[in-house]
């Protein structure tokens, strides 16, 4: 479970470097490349539904929250991508 954990906070953290620098490089998002972080966020917020919350001191609820920003940043970047 702390892999799962883990996993989840670092691919937010690298799909939140990855869309920071999208922006400031202005080059055109690889949408194959987010598609496939999108799907394996989508992913990793399933699997942490599956825990009982209470169980782990309330840290599969920040993980959840941390990987519903992720998911956010992630479709925002595609957004950018699309448009520019």
């Amino acid at each position: 479970m702390r892999k799962h954990i883990f996993m989840t906070i670092l691919l937010f953290l690298l799909c939140a470097a990855g869309s920071y620098t999208l922006a400031a490089t202005r080059q055109p998002a690889g949408q194959a490349g987010l598609k496939v972080a999108l799907d394996h966020l989508n992913l990793a917020y399933t699997d942490l539904q599956k825990v009982n919350p209470k169980d782990k001191g309330n840290h599969c609820v920040q993980a959840m929250q941390l990987t519903t920003q992720a998911i956010q940043e992630v479709q925002k970047a595609m957004a950018y991508g699309n448009d520019n």
